[in-house]
């Protein structure tokens, strides 16, 4: 028993994710919540607007103004990436908190919280471009540079990071599901040869 609690206090001293993946996750997390909160209650947090929330979203005044479907408090998709933002944050908390004795499952949240960002930040890039046309005045009279210094340059950061972390995430996850299919079978060709064993014993008493 006193080994047991010992084995279960060792696992929640570290985390078996890399240390620049977990500061990538509670960074991430950060950002996103203060960026899905001020989606999901428009127009309460649109600067200007008189609402409650305004003032602490301020910054957002520069935003709105290269990426229009922010300053759009009836855009759909802006709420709708929002209110998905708080699962993909969610997972990012279960990720970071689990013990190192349940490491499989943490590779495995943050592997489906990486894909989740990763296509999330995909997708926004190629609404944020219009490909249709069928939302071109969100880009009217847009800035080019402004839009690739406050637009793209931050989206692309939230594709690749999650994408360098879903790597090492997939090579670890497959490595460790080739280790037991390797165990498992030397186990049974130890059963086999033991059962041979046993049956050449008694065929012979």
């Amino acid at each position: 028993m006193v080994i047991e609690l010992q084995k279960g206090m060792a696992g929640t001293k570290f985390s078996p994710l890399p240390r620049w993946a977990r500061i990538w996750f509670w960074i991430s997390s950060v950002v996103v919540l203060f960026d899905a909160t001020f989606c999901v209650f428009r127009p309460y947090t649109l600067p200007g607007s008189g609402g409650f929330l305004a003032a602490l979203f301020m910054p957002y005044k520069y935003y709105i103004m290269v990426d229009r479907r922010y300053g759009d408090a009836t855009d759909s998709f802006s709420l709708s990436q929002g209110l998905c933002n708080y699962v993909e944050i969610l997972l990012n908390i279960i990720a970071l908190n689990m013990p190192s004795c349940y490491a499989k499952e943490t590779k495995l949240t943050a592997f489906m919280a990486s894909t989740m960002t990763m296509w999330k930040s995909v997708l926004y890039l190629l609404m944020f471009y219009d490909l249709g046309g069928g939302d071109s005045r969100y880009r009217e009279n847009a800035n080019p540079i402004l839009e690739i210094i406050f637009g793209v340059i931050p989206i692309i950061i939230w594709i690749i990071v999650p994408l360098i972390i879903i790597r090492n995430m997939w090579k670890d996850l497959v490595g460790q599901a080739n280790d037991n299919a390797d165990e498992n079978e030397e186990n049974y060709e130890k059963q086999s040869m033991k059962g041979k064993y046993n049956l050449r014993q008694r065929t012979k008493n």
